[in-house]
């Protein structure tokens, strides 16, 4: 006889004990949250897909709801987007970003503007909203726990590995599709993402270490520069 190892149909019998320790590994590792406002549906949407203990069964629905949240940004509006502020990084990397167009309003107005510690946004979103602000650091300055900011440049579908040919290699890592650049890199270079990129990057920082009213609970926020 040839035992099956396409379910396990005595999950439910084992100690309570052992099924939680068993749902806990299951939960998702660190993730890249993609978000946007969708206006179809008329609340915040994500591509990345809801984990599945959420759908697995009640007991594993109460074990991921303990350490994950909906994301409620503005709260007039609802989400389906499940995070662990702990662990996840929020992506706004669409330009309809907002239901009403001003994301800094939104993160103002968010319950859970205090829990997220990890942002990014889309090159191209952030040069938009610094079109509409007078303050090029509003956004970012209304998450008063805020650990990590990143700025994103999407990568055309053909480009793999390092961004740049002269790149030694452990000066950049990739993880999830995600290349990480480090912080010093040549800006003049010839390409131009990279050099908007970092330009964004200078602008950027400089602006956090030259805001002294900004009291961040976990200190100056770090930025740093993806290609996706």
């Amino acid at each position: 006889m040839t035992a099956s190892l396409e379910s396990f149909t005595g999950f439910p019998h084992l100690p309570f004990e052992l099924r939680t320790k068993i749902w806990r590994y299951s939960l998702p590792e660190p993730r890249v949250v993609p978000v946007q406002y969708n206006r179809r549906f008329e609340q915040y949407t994500s591509n990345t897909p809801q984990p599945a203990l959420l759908h697995t069964s009640r007991e594993a629905r109460r074990m991921f709801l303990e350490k994950y949240n909906t994301l409620i940004l503005s709260p007039k509006y609802p989400s389906t987007v499940y995070v662990n502020f702990e662990t996840d990084t929020i992506y706004f990397y669409n330009l309809d970003c907002s239901p009403d167009g001003d994301l800094a309003r939104d993160l103002a107005s968010s319950p859970y503007a205090d829990r997220i510690l990890n942002i990014a946004f889309d090159s191209e979103l952030w040069d938009v909203l610094r079109t509409f602000k007078f303050e090029s650091t509003t956004e970012v300055g209304l998450l008063t726990n805020l650990k990590t900011i990143a700025l994103v440049e999407p990568r055309g579908p053909d480009v793999k590995g390092p961004p740049i040919d002269w790149m030694p290699e452990g000066d950049w890592e990739e993880v999830d599709g995600v290349v990480r650049l480090p912080k010093v890199l040549n800006f003049t270079d010839s390409n131009l993402d990279i050099s908007h990129l970092g330009l964004l990057f200078i602008l950027l920082t400089d602006s956090l270490r030259d805001r002294k009213e900004f009291k961040w609970g976990n200190g100056t926020p770090d930025v740093s520069m993806w290609f996706t």
